[in-house]
């Protein structure tokens, strides 16, 4: 037992030693950076810089992050656009780990396609050849140069969308969620371009004869996506066919693709029972919280729109309720619901969420406020109680803060208590 403590002593003093040594290396780094930030001549400074991020290739992220953003400022204030695609230049060229030989090209590619030069962007789609014939990369120059290949007026858009059929391929499932609207912007800009050569109805061939070819789901819904897009003004009944297979499809995954093209039917009043059906499918593929809030939001406008005022504003409400945001009168939920029971003879929930928005506002000319003296006029006749009810909604949620006792910057012990009344900040500070 004492043999095993011991050991495991030694061990903990072992890493305790590598632990200070790895903090004295990253203290060196941070210095020898800062004195390199101190030089006077842009031009010197950003070449040294360079040199210093090819000579420390295995730096701690948040480090290299800052050492390439002045290499980069230097390389502006030096010489421009020019001199920044010197630096990525040189950092793609250099021996570097994976993940940040392929950061580099990604910021390369980037850097050439925003000059609008032909020979640059030329150089750029050199590039994302070579990411094609990779077979170390991670997924994020994918992501990347599929992004601003797409972005781009002058860029080929079949490689855009090889790049984005590749990335998604080659992904990581951390990045997987970001595949399907990737892909759909890819081949939206590919059939933007066949559009303007061939017209819609070329653009249309196109998609529907690679959706025929497809056996990936993730793919499928991305034309899919394209198709309703395209054919929706001219197209109807096509546009139904494919909003009926991005619902019915097994397999895809891209809840924000679903709920916008379910917001765009609910809008349009087309196909209701099935913008109903797309927006519960997105809701239910929801990634992150704040992509439920948009969802919910879209799933009871689409209920509205398909006359069932009772799920609307259910759903609308558990979005309000979700949302860290503070309701106010621009927000889409609260115009939605609002509308929702002003259809649905609903005043006394309008007038509720009409005295919370006006409570939280800092606009004393909100149009929340007078939509909310109407209300009241119309059912008591008066205004009176609009104060009441604005103060009895402000505090609404809002918990009393435990007791304390802190020491100020000069060591005097402040008590909670002694500052009621006064405006008070918190400052939290984290050392995780």
């Amino acid at each position: 037992m004492r043999r095993a403590l011991a050991f495991a002593l030694v061990g903990l003093v072992a890493l305790g030693t590598l632990a200070g040594c790895a903090d004295r290396g990253t203290a060196e780094l941070e210095q020898g950076l800062a004195d390199l930030a101190a030089i006077e001549n842009a031009g010197e400074r950003a070449d040294r810089v360079v040199a210093f991020i090819i000579d420390n290739a295995d730096m701690p992220d948040d480090l290299m992050e800052s050492a390439t953003d002045a290499a980069v400022a230097a390389a502006e204030e030096a010489g421009g656009a020019d001199a920044v695609i010197g630096v990525w230049e040189k950092l793609y060229a250099a021996e570097a780990p994976p993940e940040r030989h392929y950061n580099a090209m990604a910021r390369l590619d980037r850097s050439l396609i925003e000059t609008d030069d032909p020979d640059r962007i030329a150089e750029a789609e050199e590039l994302a050849r070579e990411l094609l014939m990779s077979d170390d990369a991670p997924s994020m120059p994918y992501l990347w140069i599929a992004w601003f290949h797409s972005g781009s007026e002058f860029t080929d858009k079949e490689l855009a969308a090889e790049v984005a059929l590749a990335g998604s391929r080659n992904t990581d499932e951390d990045d997987a969620e970001q595949w399907p609207s990737m892909i759909e912007r890819a081949y939206g800009a590919l059939f933007d371009e066949v559009a303007m050569r061939d017209g819609l109805d070329g653009a249309l061939a196109r998609a529907l004869t690679l959706v025929g070819e497809t056996n990936d789901p993730i793919v499928a819904g991305a034309l899919n996506a394209n198709i309703y897009r395209l054919a929706i003004d001219e197209e109807p009944e096509i546009a139904a066919d494919a909003a009926r297979a991005l619902v019915e499809a097994e397999g895809f995954t891209g809840a924000n693709i679903l709920n916008s093209i379910a917001y765009d039917m609910a809008e349009r009043e087309f196909e209701p029972t099935l913008a109903v059906r797309m927006s519960e499918r997105a809701l239910a593929l929801a990634p992150s919280r704040g992509d439920s809030v948009n969802i919910l939001d879209t799933v009871g406008w689409a209920h509205y729109r398909s006359g069932d005022e009772a799920a609307a504003a259910e759903n609308l409400e558990l979005a309000l309720s979700l949302s860290d945001a503070t309701p106010s009168s621009g927000d889409a939920v609260v115009q939605h619901l609002l509308e929702v029971y002003s259809t649905g003879d609903m005043d006394a929930r309008a007038i509720d969420l009409l005295a919370l928005v006006v409570s939280r506002s800092v606009d004393a000319d909100d149009p929340a406020r007078a939509d909310l003296e109407s209300m009241l006029v119309q059912r008591d006749g008066n205004a009176a109680a609009l104060e009441e009810l604005v103060a009895a909604k402000r505090y609404q949620g809002v918990k009393d803060a435990p007791p304390f006792a802190l020491p100020d910057r000069s060591g005097e012990i402040v008590e909670l208590a002694a500052l009621q009344g006064d405006v008070l900040l918190l400052c939290f500070w984290s050392y995780g």
